[in-house]
C-alpha cells in the first residue's frame, strides 16, 4: 500500500493540477512573460505554462523525499544486513531492493521536474472552452482529493516517525 501512496504523488506531481505557489526561495528564476497571442473570438487564452510552474515543486520535493528514502533503507539494510542470521540476511536484501524502487521514483520525478521546467517556457495557447473536455474539471478534483488525502497520509507518517527516533533515546 506505502509502495502505491509514493507512485500516486509521484503520479500528482507530474500531472500540473496543482496551484499552490512555490516557496519564493523555491521558485526558480522568473523570466519576464512573452504577451499571450491574441485568441479569436470565443477561444479564451489560458497560460497553461504558469500552471506547470506552480505545480513544479511537487515533482521536485517528491524526488528530494524518495531519495531520502531511499538513503535511510540502504543504510537500515547494511545495519540490520551485519547480522549473521537468515532473518537479518533476508531483511537486508528486502531493503536493498526498496532502496532500489525508490531511487527509481527519485529519478522518476526528478525528470517529471525536469519536463515540466520545460513546459513553463511555452507560450500561452488559445483554449476553447467550449470544446473543452467535460471530464477535465473531475480529474483536476479527483487529483486535488487525492493531493488533500496524501498531505494527511504524510503528516501523519512523519509524526509518527518522530516519535519512534525520540523512542530510540539520545543520540550519542
Amino acid at each position: 500500500m506505502k509502495k502505491n501512496l509514493l507512485v500516486s504523488v509521484m503520479v500528482l506531481g507530474m500531472s500540473g493540477f496543482a496551484s499552490a505557489e512555490a516557496p519564493a526561495a523555491a521558485k526558480p528564476a522568473d523570466k519576464p512573460a512573452a504577451a499571450a497571442p491574441a485568441a479569436p473570438a470565443g477561444m479564451p487564452t489560458m497560460n497553461c505554462a504558469e500552471m506547470a510552474k506552480a505545480a513544479l515543486p511537487l515533482p521536485t520535493k517528491f524526488a528530494e523525499l524518495m531519495t531520502a528514502v531511499s538513503e535511510g533503507m540502504t543504510a537500515h539494510g547494511a545495519w540490520v544486513g551485519a547480522g549473521k542470521d537468515k532473518a537479518s540476511k533476508d531483511e537486508a536484501a528486502s531493503f536493498k531492493k526498496l532502496a532500489a524502487d525508490h531511487k527509481a521514483l527519485a529519478t522518476a520525478a526528478k525528470k517529471a521536474a525536469t519536463d515540466m521546467e520545460a513546459a513553463t517556457k511555452l507560450a500561452p495557447a488559445p483554449h476553447d472552452m467550449t470544446k473543452a473536455d467535460p471530464k477535465g474539471g473531475e480529474h483536476a478534483l479527483a487529483t486535488a482529493k487525492l493531493e488533500r488525502e496524501m498531505a494527511a497520509l504524510m503528516i501523519k507518517h512523519a509524526e509518527e516517525t518522530e516519535k519512534m527516533v525520540a523512542a530510540m533515546g539520545p543520540k550519542k
